[in-house]
């Protein structure tokens, strides 16, 4: 019902202003204008009978669009309305199960950054200042699997927050491509958008609102009912160990509450990919266990839903050995090395991941020649001047 609902209006919408003008222009001009003339008309009506219709969600975008409906159905209906909601919604028991998305094959690639590059203007103080070009991220590349979790390594400065930033959309890059479910992130932002869970740095909470309304009021964004949205932040409560804080004001929230909070917050509309910005700065010893048994949990689905696609930056070592698959080390905004943690010991020779990132993110030389591995006390290979690498 809700599927018919949402998709049926715009499909109407798109009849009676967009359908002749799209089907006239197909064959005169293509498809381009039905597309154009659809994609307006649909917004108007068909946005908002689906969010009166039901849960929003569960439109199947097909392949509609010669009459220029059918592409506004897809326009609006993906991102978090056709994220996946409605099957999530239908475990929760929140709403139907229609229009369930498919992410192929277990294990396959999900999110992929393709020779991703930012660069900005940076000034100096003072009078006459000069603008200088930095370069954040330069021909980026690095593959997110489903059911894994990877960590992007890398120094303070090595681009890893530009790069969180660009595949949530928050920035532009100059050049290379994000495909988040095979969707480019850049042509289709709001299809791709819906299909993530963004935790930044910034928490940004709403101090006078309880947890469960910042949560809930979240959710109704992404095109939850409120009724949804609510049994959707008990069910986090009780994923993410944090009941008994649902019904207080954010304001006064200790650095691990205010974490869970927007962690729950960014996972309501139930991504499949999850975004972590360094979610572990600031906590202490009992908040970051929590957050790694949670991430671990969502990883492998462990509360009846499908494994997840996590992608973090870090720049503890400790992190990345008890939580992450993969790991791509990243250093003067380039990916010098990816794989698991063995393949990237092994890759160097050295037993301690301290000495392995030191190695591959500045080079064999500023290891040191006269220091010894951190465990196995053995002095590491010949140290020889060189950049990033082995």
């Amino acid at each position: 019902a809700s599927a018919a609902g949402f998709c049926g209006a715009g499909r109407d919408a798109g009849h009676d202003s967009g359908h002749d003008s799209g089907r006239g222009s197909r064959h005169d001009a293509g498809r381009d204008s039905g597309r154009e003339s659809g994609r307006h008309a649909g917004h108007d009506s068909g946005h908002d009978s689906g969010r009166d219709s039901g849960n929003g969600a569960g439109v199947v975008t097909g392949p509609v669009t010669s009459n220029g409906a059918g592409h506004a159905a897809e326009y609006f209906a993906t991102g978090s309305r056709a994220s996946g909601a409605a099957d999530t919604h239908a475990r929760a028991g929140v709403g139907p199960g229609v229009g369930a998305r498919s992410r192929g094959t277990p294990g396959g690639p999900v999110i992929e950054v393709l020779g991703l590059a930012k660069a900005f203007k940076a000034f100096t103080s003072g009078w006459g200042r000069a603008a200088r070009t930095v370069h954040a991220v330069q021909g980026l590349d690095f593959v997110a699997a489903d059911g894994c979790i990877t960590g992007l390594l890398g120094p303070n400065g090595a681009g890893k927050t530009t790069t969180l930033r660009a595949i949530a959309g928050l920035l532009r890059p100059d050049a290379g491509r994000i495909l988040v479910d095979g969707i480019d992130v850049i042509a289709r932002p709001q299809a791709a958008l819906g299909r993530l869970g963004v935790l930044s740095d910034a928490r940004g909470l709403y101090p006078r609102l309880t947890a469960r309304e910042n949560i809930v009021y979240h959710g109704q964004l992404h095109g939850l009912t409120r009724a949804q949205a609510d049994a959707r932040a008990t069910l986090l409560a009780d994923v993410l160990d944090m009941a008994a804080l649902l019904s207080r004001r954010t304001e006064g929230f200790s650095q691990g509450e205010r974490m869970k909070t927007a962690l729950a917050r960014a996972l309501v509309h139930d991504p499949q990919h999850i975004i972590l910005d360094e979610p572990t700065n600031g906590l202490d010893v009992l908040a970051t266990r929590s957050l790694r048994q949670a991430l671990r949990r969502l990883r492998d689905g462990a509360d009846g839903g499908r494994p997840k696609c996590i992608v973090f930056s870090t720049h503890i070592m400790q992190e990345v050995e008890r939580l992450c698959d993969r790991v791509v080390v990243v250093a003067q905004g380039r990916a010098v090395a990816d794989g698991t943690l063995p393949e990237l010991l092994a890759r160097t020779g050295h037993s301690d991941l301290e000495s392995c990132f030191v190695q591959l993110a500045y080079g064999r030389a500023a290891v040191g020649p006269g220091l010894p591995d951190a465990q196995t006390g053995r002095p590491p290979h010949a140290a020889d001047a060189g950049g990033p690498g082995p």
